[in-house]
């Protein structure tokens, strides 16, 4: 009689054990997104071959009260015939993994995901994550994502049952293209300390290796000045310091971009003149002037002066001209001006550039006795 209840009792808990479990899985809808985490805004999302994306498919349980029990359902993921897995993403680190073993194959030229819910743990009540894989179109043309939530019931004690199985499918149709150029929105010029600050905005920076700052000065003929690399900014900055030759003339500026695969395009050229303002960065030294020095030294602050030529003109504070000469100036920092004859006094040193539409720098100076 014993064991006659014992069996009973075994039986009974067999039969319990063998009761199915009702649950719900469910699937959102499939996202692609840019490597920003940036859902892609077309409908169907076009996306440019090789480069890479953000897959991410919500999955679910639905139901509030049930587990989904591990090894009984599976999630399916086919890919269409023009995207794969990015070579460099390691499916043991997906996002889920701990309830979903993930594993990849070629089911005939279609790359498919396969999540085999015999994960460490049952999916829980009322769960609800997104699974995100790198993704990458290898082939131009279209075709679509699709994605399927199974109750399969391969591997557990515990048989799952689907409450409502309308909600485990579903899909993406996408289309893989050429990537288009990159598009400069914006070229800005400002003078700094006798160079150009460049600034330049641009976007859709697919496949493009770098820019090149290039000038110019007359607009036809250009010359590299640098190199910028690619950072995905919409931003860039650059420092221009052009030849003195130009630093009173006129210098155009372009960007340049380059293409992995070698094509290049242009920006729109803009144009800065005199970037040299002579009024503010020239000046005079010593000042005051002792009794015993000959000479005193027009210098420019940034370092340099245009080349050409200057008149020199000194008075006196009353305006009276004392004398006039010709200084004739090849890219030089400095040049002296002689003062040897010059009695003690207060003194107007006025420097005109010629072919320069620049008004005269005027230097003021004391000679002490």
């Amino acid at each position: 009689m014993k064991a006659f209840i014992t069996f009973l009792l075994l039986a009974w808990s067999l039969h319990t054990l063998a009761q199915p479990v009702i649950a719900d899985p469910a699937l959102g809808q499939v996202i692609i997104a840019n490597i920003s985490n940036e859902n892609v805004p077309d409908n169907p999302p076009v996306l440019p071959i090789q480069v890479v994306y953000i897959l991410k498919l919500p999955i679910q349980n639905l139901s509030l009260v049930h587990t989904i029990p591990t090894g009984s359902a599976k999630v399916k993921i086919g890919l269409g015939s023009r995207i794969i897995l990015n070579p460099s993403f390691n499916l043991a680190t997906a996002n889920t993994s701990a309830y979903f073993n993930w594993t990849l194959f070629d089911n005939d030229g279609q790359f498919e995901l396969t999540g085999d819910g015999f994960g460490l743990l049952p999916l829980p009540p009322g769960y609800n994550d997104t699974a995100t894989f790198l993704i990458k179109g290898f082939l131009l043309g279209s075709s679509t994502i699709s994605a399927n939530f199974l109750v399969t019931n391969h591997n557990t004690s515990v048989p799952l049952s689907d409450n409502n199985g309308s909600n485990n499918l579903t899909s993406q149709f996408y289309l893989i293209t050429q990537p288009l150029p990159v598009t400069f929105t914006g070229l800005y010029l400002k003078k700094e300390n006798c160079g150009i600050a460049v600034n330049f905005t641009s976007e859709n920076e697919i496949n493009l290796h770098h820019y090149e700052v290039e000038y110019s000065s007359n607009g036809v003929n250009f010359q590299k000045a640098g190199k910028v690399a690619t950072n995905s900014l919409r931003n860039y900055k650059y420092k221009l310091n052009v030849p003195a030759s130009l630093s009173t003339g006129s210098v155009y500026v372009r960007i340049k971009s380059v293409d992995n695969d070698g094509k290049f395009q242009y920006s729109e050229i803009k144009m800065l003149k005199n970037l040299c303002d002579e009024k503010a960065n020239i000046f005079l030294y010593p000042n005051p002037v002792s009794g015993s020095e000959s000479f005193v030294t027009i210098a420019n602050k940034a370092g340099r002066f245009a080349n050409g030529k200057y008149t020199i003109s000194l008075l006196d504070f009353s305006g009276k001209l004392l004398s006039n000469m010709q200084q004739s100036l090849l890219n030089v920092s400095n040049f002296k001006y002689n003062i040897a004859n010059l009695a003690a006094g207060n003194y107007l040193l006025k420097l005109t550039a010629e072919f320069s539409n620049s008004a005269p720098v005027v230097l003021t100076f004391q000679k002490l006795n």
